[in-house]
């Protein structure tokens, strides 16, 4: 399951919202890392082509 639809589904679904609040705010934090971590390695990854170039 996707992380961001993984979140919508422990926000609507259920009765018990509150007893997944852990997990949600969890898979957000694992969210965010993940793009983070992703635009962290482009960024150095271009840096290296663009000094290679000149």
């Amino acid at each position: 399951m996707a992380l961001p639809y993984h979140i919508y589904v422990l926000a609507t679904a259920g009765t018990e919202i509150e007893a997944t609040r852990h997990l949600q705010y969890g898979t957000a934090l694992v969210l965010i890392v993940l793009v983070l971590g992703l635009n962290l390695i482009a960024i150095i990854y271009r840096a290296r082509l663009q000094r290679g170039v000149r």
